[in-house]
């Protein structure tokens, strides 16, 4: 008969399977080096009959590691070549997420680089790590092209909010030129609201890559037993309602923001789509297995004002809808 122990670890021999990585690989990745310890104090808050749903839920998920992130970009990359024939005349915008909070712009603009490094036709200048000094910086009236870079999209408002950014303090850089999205994760919430976007504005964003990531309790390939199904959401629920009820604020990532419920993570975060359960922290009662960074020393705001940021949001948000809505009237009118 097994030990707990090995049947842990026969777990994470099939996670690791699933993503592709390497036992070397491990030492080099932050997030898998203590893999092993790391899974251990995860399930030592959760009952000896419930740890198995989490480590066969923990084979399931998905990790993006540089390398498939590299993979998964070049593949990106060639089937752009064969749909869009002025590919040579293009420039990659990273998605950027307002107020300062943690995403993989960097990362994603480092793996583009890296995954790209051979192709003939694009060097730093084609790659904009900042649009607006970009934009001032080069004559942009040979470029056909607009590729955007995500790694997921999940909810959507990331992604709309960086584009009603550009649109507003760059319209010249948008108007007239092809859009393409390059993500790596796509949720169908999220990719309805890029449609939608697209067909209202008639700005048709074409998205590379086509899959879409449906909800991990939907999904009949890794749960095709219904009953065990049932029995495994309902531990998850339970724990995440647990962290949840930690802290009321909170309540909008039970089962993953806004109810996503997907379980993927990057080498360099876990972005909060996925079950809290894998990412949140709460002291000493709950340790995460893939924790997501925090922003622990963010810079004041001059002003010293807790709420501005808060406002900015809100005033985006209205700039956004009020947008959105004189560019559905220029739609109608036929401008």
């Amino acid at each position: 008969m097994q030990s707990g122990t090995d049947i842990m670890h026969d777990y994470l021999n099939s996670f690791m399977e699933t993503n592709n990585i390497d036992k070397e690989y491990m030492k080099y990745d932050s997030k898998l080096k203590n893999l092993a310890s790391r899974t251990e104090k995860w399930l030592s808050k959760v009952t000896e009959e419930e740890k198995e749903t989490f480590l066969y839920l923990l084979s399931k998920f998905t990790y993006m590691s540089r390398f498939n992130i590299e993979d998964r970009l070049r593949k990106l990359y060639s089937k752009y070549k064969e749909i869009e024939p002025n590919f040579k005349d293009t420039i990659f915008l990273s998605v950027t997420s307002f107020g300062g909070i943690y995403n993989g712009a960097v990362n994603i603009l480092e793996c583009f680089e890296e995954a790209v490094d051979s192709e003939e036709f694009i060097s730093k200048k084609n790659i904009a790590i900042d649009p607006l000094s970009f934009f001032d910086s080069f004559n942009l009236d040979s470029v056909k092209n607009i590729v955007f870079l995500d790694d997921i999209v999940g909810s959507g408002d990331t992604f709309i909010d960086f584009i009603y950014r550009i649109s507003s303090q760059l319209p010249d850089l948008i108007s007239g030129r092809n859009l393409y999205l390059f993500s790596l994760i796509n949720l169908e919430k999220g990719m309805d609201k890029v449609n939608e976007l697209s067909v209202d504005l008639e700005w048709d964003i074409k998205v590379i890559n086509e899959t879409v990531e449906g909800k991990i309790f939907d999904n009949l390939s890794i749960y095709p037993n219904q009953d065990i199904k049932k029995k495994h959401k309902k531990i998850i629920r339970k724990y995440e309602k647990v962290l949840i009820d930690k802290d009321e604020n909170d309540e909008i990532y039970a089962m993953g923001y806004k109810k996503s419920s997907v379980m993927v993570a990057f080498y360099y975060n876990t972005p909060n789509n996925t079950l809290s359960t894998f990412w949140k922290e709460n002291g000493d009662d709950w340790y995460p297995v893939f924790p997501r960074k925090k922003d622990h020393h963010k810079f004041k705001l001059k002003s010293e004002n807790p709420f501005q940021e808060i406002r900015e949001m809100k005033e985006l948000k209205l700039k956004r809808k009020e947008f959105i809505k004189k560019q559905r009237e220029k739609v109608r009118r036929g401008n």
